[in-house]
């Protein structure tokens, strides 16, 4: 038996008698400074386009990456987003599952994540947005409690609660000079 001081916690005993692990804490990501500017919710378009480099858009794109990584603007993404990410990413751009998630690691060390649970879900149902995927969207933002939707297609979010505008828009609303 081994010494008493040096006796590993276990948790709590399952019905078959065993005991558990208890697992060890995982240390929670950094997260950015609360910058004094406005938040939104990025929507997929911009995080996509910036790996793809689609033209016009992929400067605004990565600006907007740039500033969130330096913690000058608070975006958000949404957690269907992030699989939606993830997703395309393998499919289009590295067609490899390690680089992928790669992708959504750097992501997350500069975006925080607007919780999509059963009541978005439930009330995009109901919503005045059309399309159901950017519905689940605008109800995590206006959850979030977030001051726009960054996205390229800004009329497909015309019934929305929380706004919609443009990366360039938003870019120009974060860079106003103080």
């Amino acid at each position: 038996m081994p010494h008493p001081a040096r006796r590993v916690r276990r948790g709590p005993a399952r019905p078959d008698g065993r005991r558990a692990h208890r697992r060890p804490r995982l240390r929670h990501r950094r997260r950015p400074p609360r910058a004094e500017r406005p938040r939104a919710v990025n929507r997929i378009a911009p995080c996509v386009v910036y790996y793809r480099d689609r033209g016009e858009w992929a400067r605004d794109a990565q600006n907007l990456l740039f500033l969130a990584s330096q913690g000058k603007a608070h975006l958000f993404v949404s957690g269907s987003t992030l699989t939606d990410i993830y997703y395309l990413a393998n499919r289009y751009v590295y067609h490899d599952k390690k680089r992928s998630l790669q992708v959504v690691n750097i992501l997350l060390d500069s975006l925080s994540v607007a919780e999509v649970g059963f009541g978005e879900c439930l009330l995009a149902a109901n919503s005045k947005v059309v399309d159901y995927e950017d519905a689940v969207v605008a109800e995590a933002a206006r959850k979030a409690k977030l001051d726009y939707i960054v996205t390229r297609n800004e009329k497909d979010f015309a019934g929305s609660e929380v706004p919609a505008i443009s990366p360039r828009a938003y870019l120009e609303s974060v860079l106003v000079p103080e």
